[in-house]
Order: C-alpha cells, then structure tokens, then sequence
C-alpha cells in the first residue's frame, strides 16, 4: 500500500470521527457559562417534537490543496426521544482515499460510528471506526446538548429568547431583522461569540457569524442558513426540513463490523484539530509518523481553529 495514501487514509478517518463527535458536544460546552449554571427557556410547546428530518449543503471554497470548491451534501435524520442521530454525507470530489461516495455517521448510546468509502482498507476490512464520548469524558455535555437541540428544533421562539439575553454579559446572539412569509417567521440574526473576541480577532476567524432562522406556524426549525468566511475558506450552508414527528429507526453497526479507534489515536487527530481529548496512552511510534506525514497548512489551520475555540472560554480584556 502507499505510505503516503495510508498516512492520509488514516489522517481523514480520524478527523471525520473527531469533527462529528465535536460537533455533537462542543456546542454543549461552549454554551455553559463560567460562573453560573444556564437558565432553561421557560415557554413550553403544547407536543414536543419527538424527530425532525433535515436535508442540508454545505460548500467550502478556498480549503488549502485546491481551488476547487469541495460540496457536501445530504440528510440529517434526529431522533429526539431516543436521542440518536444520523447524518449522510456526499462529497463532491475525493479527499485522500475517501473516494465520492456517502459517508454515513450514527450518533448512538454516547458513541459515533463512521463510514466512508475506502475505510476497509485501513481498518482490517471492517467498514465502520467508532469513538466512544467517555473516551473524550464529554458524555454529560453530550446530554445537555441534546436537551437543547430539542428546544432548538421544537420551539424555536424559546430558544432564540434564551439566547438573545443568555449569558447576560455577552449574548448568544443578536437579531437584526424578523419577518412574516407565509406562516413562517424568518429571523435574521448575528452568533457572537460570548467570549474572547480579542483573542478572535486577527486570527482570520470570525467573532460573528450570520445566521438565517426559519420556523413555521408550530414554532419548529423548519430552515436555517449562513455564509460567512473563516481562515481564508468561505463556507456557505444551508439545511430544510423535510418532515417532522415520524417513525424514526436509527440502527448502530454490529460490533463484528466496527473498529473502535484507539484512544491514542484519537488524542493525536483532536491535538491537530485543537480541540480537547482525553489523555490516553501515549501515541504509539507509527501514530507520530502518521502526524508528521499532514502538511503544515493543516497544523496551520488547527492553531487557528484551536484560537477560536479556546477563546469561548476565556473573557476578553
């Protein structure tokens, strides 16, 4: 096999697996303030959603390699009652061995399993990896993250309350227009970061980012978009509902087909994305030369990314 196509085999399955699982408990974390636990929304909804469907696009334009922009699109299927999520993606053009195909990942029991076309041949034939939440010490913030995604979903009026006066030194967000279309109500709003805009600033990340909300007659996320630019790459994303409130199976791979990634692994990916891991065992000696083989525009990127995120938790002075 290609050392180099093996490097960045295994370089890309560990960063899908850490991003996904990043994405279902960072913004848990990010959301709890320093000194003080958050104040739940107080408006309730007459039927709480129990799933929602979703079809999304996502385009970079300007990632470091290629001056073609790279298109993500697909469906994101959230089982609210039995918290459980799953996401297909399909990627416009190849990145590394992982060929154009659907990756799928499956968010279930606290742990996220993924699979991506080629993953076989690094994982001894098995077509899914999987990371456990314990093995990052986030399943607590995972929770709370899916008590707030429901309000997200399901009563958008509440959710965007709670986040225009919490916490009440920096707000979440900031709405800058709302109209009546149709039934629907669209607000326009500014995410500000709550914390660390200094730190933000100059680092070519951004210390707002616009937002399109769209909720219909029932108060449900029924849309929501933005574009913005964040370290020289322009992202543009958009996401529609395709129903809400049906029968939703979410079935996770068998034990006999899934590689669980190893701790130390895991450890060496999030280091490079700059996002916290769990100290595990030391990287073994071929794990540090999968890191030395990633290019540095990629170190590059973490420390940026890794700026912007550490500068949620810290006030600005």
């Amino acid at each position: 096999m290609n050392r180099n196509r093996l490097i960045m085999g295994i370089g890309a399955v560990t960063s899908v697996a850490a991003l996904t699982l990043a994405v279902t408990t960072l913004p848990a974390m990010a959301g709890r303030p320093q000194h003080r636990p958050p104040t739940p929304p107080t408006h309730k909804v007459a039927a709480p959603t129990t799933s929602a469907t979703y079809g999304y696009s996502l385009t970079l334009t300007g990632l470091p390699g290629s001056s073609a922009p790279l298109g993500i699109s697909g469906t994101a299927t959230i089982d609210l009652t039995g918290q459980q999520a799953q996401l297909t993606a399909n990627l416009s053009r190849a990145i590394g061995p992982i060929g154009t195909g659907t990756i799928t990942a499956i968010v279930a029991n606290h742990t996220v399993y993924v699979d991506a076309p080629g993953l076989g041949v690094l994982t001894g034939g098995k077509s899914w990896v999987s990371v456990s939440s314990h093995t990052m010490a986030v399943a607590g913030p995972a929770t709370a993250l899916w008590n707030k995604l429901g309000v997200a979903i399901a009563d958008v009026p509440a959710a965007l309350a709670w986040a225009t006066t919490h916490p009440s030194r920096h707000p979440l967000v900031t709405v800058t227009s709302t109209a009546n279309r149709a039934g629907s109500t669209i607000t326009e709003l500014q995410m500000v970061l709550p914390h660390g805009k200094a730190k933000a600033a100059g680092s070519g990340l951004p210390t707002t980012v616009p937002v399109t909300v769209t909720a219909d007659a029932q108060g449900r996320l029924s849309a929501i978009s933005s574009s913005f630019s964040a370290a020289g790459v322009a992202i543009s994303f958009t996401a529609t509902s395709t129903g809400f409130d049906a029968p939703v199976v979410i079935v996770p791979p068998a034990a006999s087909d899934t590689f669980i990634l190893p701790p130390s692994m895991l450890a060496m990916a999030a280091g490079l994305l700059g996002l916290p891991a769990h100290q595990g065992p030391k990287p073994t000696h071929a794990v540090h030369v999968v890191a030395s083989g990633l290019s540095s525009r990629v170190h590059a990127a973490g420390a940026k990314i890794s700026t912007w995120l550490h500068s949620l938790d810290h006030d600005a002075h």
